[in-house]
């Protein structure tokens, strides 16, 4: 040998590369050949080379997003880690003891924002009372104008606080002559027992009117419709003639009910008077007292499609007699008197 060797090779080693000839990953981390995972209707069998002609956003959403393949559900990541660049070693274990010991102050600044939900309370009581007056002049720009010596608007157009005791203006027209609203039709439920005020004066001893010489009109030609129950007036006197024929037949005295079959209260009846009283029945009548009870009767009631007067459905209750009066005579039973036969009532 010519020298000693040098301290280090003059070239470098020939023969084979100190490369590996083998991939230095585990199989668990490349893509997996025959992969063709379900991810959602619309990629039902989805590929890595699939995945691999998207872009990177799109390719990054879905690498992320789980697959099932051979009844194994993933992220997709595992079945195309090469696809989608995912390192599958483990990481090292950490270290049982920190790497640093902790510091003494924050890491972080304190935010500028205030908290969500603030304290109610002040965090700290005031150093002291309040000044009277501002410690400091008020700064800034000196009026725009000089204080005005008078008001600066006329007084306002509404009335003071308390108002004049007499009316501002006289009435439009003096009050109305006739009432506002007419009498009721009805008298009360519940009628005063004594007159409301004193006759204005004492009745009349001889008639007002003289008497008439004749009827002031002619009898009707038909009876009325409701006869009463007695003579309208006694007798004058005893009968002129004794009966020619002795009476023959029966007693006159009837055996049974004289009164027709019309003259009796109708059992079912329930008539339309008005709104207030829309179903009157008999009885209903019965329960009132003598002075709403003549009303109503005088009263028209709808029943059956017939239109007539209570008393002539409810007879009995209204004391209504059905039985027809004899036609008036032509002439009078007696002279006409000349002066009153009775006092006038008090």
């Amino acid at each position: 040998p010519t020298g000693a060797p040098t301290a280090t090779p003059t070239d470098a080693p020939t023969g084979a590369s100190p490369m590996p000839t083998s991939d230095p990953r585990p199989p668990g981390c490349r893509d997996v050949e025959h992969f063709g995972g379900y991810v959602n209707k619309q990629y039902s069998n989805m590929t890595c080379s699939m995945l691999q002609n998207w872009g990177q956003v799109k390719r990054d959403y879905y690498c992320g997003r789980e697959a099932t393949y051979l009844n194994e559900t993933k992220n997709v990541f595992r079945f195309c880690p090469e696809t989608c660049s995912h390192d599958c070693a483990p990481t090292p274990l950490p270290t049982v003891s920190p790497s640093a010991p902790r510091t003494e102050s924050p890491t972080v600044a304190p935010t500028d924002s205030p908290t969500e939900k603030p304290t109610t309370s002040p965090s700290a009581t005031p150093t002291g009372a309040p000044t009277a007056t501002p410690t400091d002049a008020p700064t800034g720009a000196s009026p725009t104008a000089p204080r005005t010596e008078s008001p600066t608007a006329a007084p306002t157009d509404s009335p003071t606080e308390k108002p004049t005791t007499s009316p501002s203006v006289a009435p439009t027209g003096g009050p109305t002559t006739t009432p506002t609203d007419a009498p009721t039709a009805a008298p009360t439920d519940n009628p005063t027992t004594s007159p409301t005020a004193a006759p204005t004066g004492a009745p009349t001893a001889t008639p007002t009117d003289t008497l008439t010489d004749a009827p002031t009109a002619a009898p009707t030609d038909s009876p009325t419709d409701m006869p009463t129950t007695s003579p309208t007036a006694v007798p004058t006197g005893a009968p002129t003639a004794t009966p020619t024929d002795a009476p023959t037949g029966a007693s006159p005295m009837p055996t049974s009910d004289p009164r027709p079959p019309g003259c009796r209260d109708v059992e079912h009846f329930g008539g339309y008077v008005n709104k207030q009283y829309s179903n009157m029945t008999c009885s209903m009548l019965q329960n009132w007292g003598q002075v709403k009870r003549d009303y109503y009767c005088g009263r028209e009631a709808k029943y059956w499609d017939e239109t007539k007067n209570v008393f002539h459905f409810c007879p009995e209750t209204c004391g209504h007699d059905c039985a027809p009066t004899p036609s008036p005579t032509m002439s009078p039973s007696a002279p006409r008197t000349k002066s009153p036969t009775a006092a006038p009532t008090d």
